[in-house]
């Protein structure tokens, strides 16, 4: 009971660890130009994802994403909105490790991290015209005009992703802090 508090407790301080790390990433570590913006806010996401599963990706991700839009941007109509997209990143990739039982292997892992990636950022684009629209500031060029860029720089930060992640889980797993738990063997019985 003692040990199962404890890994509770542990949980739950690595969880808020990483989503105050996805909100220093969003905020304060990322290069914006125009409707693009390059950041690294996906690896927090990513590893509590695979870690912990769906429910902890997921708030890592609201909770990083929520800081970074109040802080940056202040509390809008549309601030939801862009909580979605990293969400959806902590969802994707939680269920997909803990269908693996959280053991992915390196090429599902990087397969999902990309489709991730490529999905975030279709996400991103649609919230950045919901946004536009309600706000009033739409521009067909400023809404569409970098689409391309944006997908291309989801690549190269999903292969960064890959670089990292899988590496850093495989580590943490090793070393028995933080993992998604294994269903218990079932007893042998004798018919």
């Amino acid at each position: 009971m003692k040990k199962q508090t404890n890994n509770r407790i542990l949980r739950i301080v690595m969880v808020g660890m990483l989503a105050a790390l996805c909100f220093v990433l969003s905020a304060y570590v990322s290069i914006k130009a125009g409707s693009m913006k390059f950041t690294f806010a996906g690896l927090p996401i990513l590893l509590a994802a695979l870690l912990f599963g769906p429910i902890d990706g997921m708030l890592v991700g609201g909770i990083g994403e929520l800081l970074s839009q109040v802080i940056g941007y202040g509390l809008t109509p549309t601030t939801v909105l862009w909580i979605i997209p990293a969400v959806v990143r902590g969802l994707m990739v939680g269920l997909y490790a803990k269908s693996k039982k959280g053991n992915p292997g390196i090429v599902g892992t990087s397969v999902m991290i990309v489709l991730s990636s490529l999905t975030v950022t279709l996400l991103n684009g649609l919230v950045i015209w919901a946004d536009a629209v309600i706000m009033g500031y739409y521009s067909f060029a400023y809404v569409f005009g970098s689409t391309g860029w944006r997908f291309l720089a989801s690549l190269i930060t999903a292969i960064l992703y890959c670089a990292v992640i899988i590496p850093l889980t495989a580590a943490l797993r090793k070393s028995g802090v933080a993992g998604i738990q294994k269903q218990p063997p079932k007893p042998i019985t004798e018919d």
